[in-house]
Order: C-alpha cells, then sequence, then structure tokens
C-alpha cells in the first residue's frame, strides 16, 4: 500500500513539475494585450468568491484502495474499492453587474464498504439528492453580500420513485468588501440542521488575486484553493478541503435500532486541471490523497462519540474526472448588461 501511495505522490509530482507542462503557460507579455486578458479572465468565471456559471455538471470519483478496517485494526487483507458519481444542473437565473442568482438541484451516488467487523454491512450504496440556491448582492462603497440556502436527501433508499422527505438543511450569509480587482474579504455565519442535529459556525471568506496568473481563495475554515490561470482555455488548481458525509439506513444488524447513520469526516489534498473543449463545454482531470478523519456507525441524530461501531479508513489516493458546461461567452456578456 506504501509504495502505490508513493508512486501516486511522485506522479502528482512530476506531472506539475514536467517542461512539457511548464511550456504549456502562456508568456506573452505584452502590455496591449493586458487589458483584453484580463477581460477574458473575468468572462471565464475567475470571481473566485462566487461560483462560475456552469449549467451542467457530471463528475466521477473514484477510491482505487479504500479500506474500511475496524479502528484499532493493521490488517489491511479486507479492502473495498468505492466510487461516487454526482451530477448537478444550474439554472443561472439573474446575472447582471449588480446581482447574481442562481439555482441549482444536484444527484449524487456514492457506494461506501463497510466491513464485517463494523456490522457486515457489505457494499452500501447510497444516493442524495438535493437543490441549493446562491445569491449575490452589490451594496454601496464595494460591500456585498452573499446567501446560501440549501437542502438534501441523504439515504440509501433515495430515489426519483421513491424520494423521501428532506432530512438536511443549511443556510449561510456572508458579508464582505472588495479591495480592488478579485480580492474580496466576508465575514458570516453558517448553520443547518442535519438529520436532527442544528450545528452553526462562523465563517470567513476571502479571494485574493496575486498577479496576472495567480489568484487563492479561502471559505475558512472549509477549504483553501490556488489557482494558476495558464490561458485563456487552460487552468491549474490544488486545494485543500474538509468534508463532512453522512447518510441514513435502515437498521440491519442492531435490533433496537430502527434507522441509522454513517457519518464520516475527512481532509483532502488534490490537484487538477481544467480544459476548455468548446466555448460552453469544459473538462476537469483531478488527482490526490484523502485522509478520512472519522468514521462511524450510530443512532440518527446521536453525538459522533455515541457511536455504535466505528472503522478507520487509511490514507486513500483519489482520482475524479469531470465534465461541466457553461454559459456560452455571448449569452453570458448579454446577462451581465
Amino acid at each position: 500500500m506504501k509504495q502505490k501511495l508513493s508512486l501516486i505522490c511522485l506522479v502528482v509530482f512530476s506531472f506539475t513539475q514536467c517542461p512539457c507542462f511548464a511550456s504549456l503557460i502562456d508568456n506573452d507579455d505584452d502590455p496591449g494585450d493586458k487589458a483584453a486578458k484580463k477581460k477574458k479572465a473575468a468572462d471565464n468565471g475567475i470571481d473566485l468568491m462566487f461560483p462560475r456559471a456552469k449549467f451542467f455538471e457530471l463528475t466521477y470519483r473514484n477510491y482505487p484502495y479504500a479500506n474500511a478496517n475496524p479502528s484499532g485494526e493493521s490488517n489491511l487483507d479486507e479492502e473495498g474499492e468505492g466510487h461516487v458519481i454526482k451530477t448537478s444542473l444550474r439554472f443561472p437565473m439573474i446575472l447582471s453587474s449588480g446581482f447574481k442568482l442562481i439555482g441549482q438541484v444536484g444527484y449524487q451516488h456514492e457506494r461506501i464498504h463497510i466491513p464485517e467487523e463494523a456490522g457486515d454491512f457489505g457494499n452500501v450504496a447510497f444516493q442524495k439528492l438535493g437543490f441549493t440556491l446562491i445569491g449575490e448582492k452589490k451594496l454601496k462603497n464595494d460591500k456585498f453580500l452573499l446567501g446560501v440556502v440549501s437542502g438534501s436527501s441523504r439515504s440509501e433508499k433515495t430515489s426519483f420513485k421513491n424520494m423521501p422527505s428532506p432530512n438536511s438543511f443549511g443556510a449561510s450569509v456572508v458579508v464582505g468588501k472588495e479591495y480592488g480587482d478579485y480580492n474580496k474579504l466576508g465575514f458570516g455565519i453558517a448553520s443547518g440542521v442535519n438529520m436532527g442535529r442544528f450545528s452553526a459556525s462562523p465563517v470567513v471568506a476571502f479571494s485574493k488575486r496575486i498577479d496576472q496568473r495567480n489568484f487563492i481563495d479561502a471559505l475558512l475554515p472549509r477549504s483553501i484553493t490556488y489557482r494558476h490561470l495558464m490561458s485563456n482555455k487552460f487552468y491549474f488548481y490544488s486545494a485543500i478541503e474538509a468534508n463532512n458525509f453522512n447518510y441514513s439506513f435502515a437498521d440491519r444488524i442492531y435490533q433496537e435500532v430502527s434507522d441509522l447513520e454513517i457519518r464520516r469526516t475527512e481532509l483532502s489534498f488534490n490537484v487538477g486541471l481544467e480544459r476548455e473543449i468548446h466555448d460552453w463545454l469544459w473538462m476537469s482531470f483531478e488527482m490526490g490523497l484523502t485522509q478520512p478523519l472519522q468514521n462511524v456507525i450510530l443512532e440518527q441524530g446521536e453525538r459522533s462519540r455515541n457511536y455504535l461501531s466505528s472503522f478507520n479508513d487509511h490514507i486513500q489516493p483519489v482520482i475524479s474526472l469531470s465534465v461541466f458546461a457553461v454559459i456560452p461567452q455571448k449569452l453570458a456578456n448579454r446577462l451581465r448588461r
């Protein structure tokens, strides 16, 4: 396993450092082109505080060596491959200079391997159906207001034909200020009700334009992303991100519990490339490492420390491939008027 992880790390490092990769960078420093490049970068969506105007996205993420061994066990004989398939459809409702509003519906399928020692559930397929509404309003004195409302149903029983009631809701609001081109700083709060559990936490969001080609943005304490504009149609990025996942499923092992929940927390480091295939069609390739911090099975709504069983995944290499479509450039320019 260590040899496989070392090979993955070597491939990531070699890919980002090889001469052919570096030669893809456009070195045209003609001052006459800088204004056009700056405008083109904005049109292509490098407004890092706000999501790019995608209207469709399909992603496949694979965990080639996903282990699910009980906590404290060192036996690596039981291995199960895991994967995630997700798709989303977005509705850019308003894209003006003063106000942006985007709606989104999404579906996600995830297969998780739960070993015999943790309950003998085997390979369990979970589904997620959800919606999100994102809005940004520009205020006076270069200030802005950003709001996000979402809801989803996460269960092994979720389907388009048999869709249970949503069991996860969230709302976030950020108030901030712009400091020149692409530089923003905002503070806010994120709250939610997830399978009966309420949570709230402060949020710090900022984006920084380092120079003409390099950008960094963060949504703390969740993620930090660095993005390099190699050309108007080719981006490189790297990111550190913390994620929480949870699904409800029926009890098949514990007789005294009716509804179970699997809850997972993980920290990931990824590098990736995004490339324009056509005016409105893009593709991205991503690879990285994920370290699960928590994997527990417990009664739905209970605190993590009151788990019924626990299993601790080893560090995992992750490979992801995405295809997404954005609003055609001419249409986007019209909507911004």
